[in-house]
């Protein structure tokens, strides 16, 4: 059977710039600060993978800030394809579609994804635990993550974490930390990759969580690359 499912990104400049600015409306309306720890920067031309936990409904808007802040590269994002139908306006914003029930169009998805980050200055923003995931729980990736690393071998692989707690008040606090890229090579045993991949993101989450703890305050998201 041919799956039809697949969504492709419909980038428009006029969605980005108006979603950009909402979701900075929305994050400061609704959180009391949102900070950043960022300790990777693109080099002019890199391309960038960035592998974020799925936690919360606003991991959607997260990359439109990101990029526009701080990595000000050309941005794709992975969704699954239930999630787009229902959300359409984000294929507006970059985003195309995976149907992880579909093992071909998964795939097909996947090399989407590789192509993008085989261009200088693209990013791609990809949730490997493939849905939202409880924060309680530990990280636990899919293997389709390994494909992408392995077909855009010249892109950084960049850990990023998000955490939200209301540990400073009545209003919640976002903070995102980003650590530097994790070297894969074609010669690691696919475990010991799908591991490595695994651990940097779960260790971004665990610095995340104890500075969150310890009161530790971030610098503005808005205001790191100044």
């Amino acid at each position: 059977m041919t799956d039809t499912s697949f969504i492709p990104a419909a980038e428009s400049r006029l969605h980005i710039a108006f979603f950009t600015m909402y979701s900075r409306w929305l994050y400061d309306r609704t959180f009391a600060h949102v900070g950043a720890d960022i300790a990777y920067r693109p080099a002019a031309g890199q391309s960038s993978l960035y592998l974020v936990n799925h936690h919360y409904w606003f991991d959607g808007l997260t990359p439109l800030l990101l990029n526009r802040y701080v990595f000000r590269q050309r941005l794709r994002a992975v969704m699954e394809d239930v999630q787009l139908r229902k959300h359409p306006f984000f294929s507006r914003l970059g985003a195309f579609s995976i149907n992880r029930g579909h093992p071909r169009s998964a795939m097909r998805s996947l090399d989407i994804a590789a192509d993008w980050l085989n261009e200088e200055g693209h990013c791609l923003f990809l949730f490997p635990e493939g849905k939202l995931v409880d924060a309680t729980l530990p990280i636990s990736i899919e293997s389709g993550v390994l494909r992408v690393i392995a077909n855009a071998p010249m892109a950084d692989v960049v850990p990023i974490a998000t955490h939200i707690h209301f540990l400073s008040g009545p209003k919640p606090v976002m903070l995102i930390r980003s650590g530097e890229p994790i070297r894969i090579t074609d010669r690691m045993p696919k475990a010991l990759a799908l591991q490595t991949v695994q651990h940097a993101m779960q260790e971004q989450k665990r610095r995340l969580v104890l500075d969150a703890m310890s009161g530790t305050r971030y610098p503005s998201l808005y205001q790191v690359n100044r």
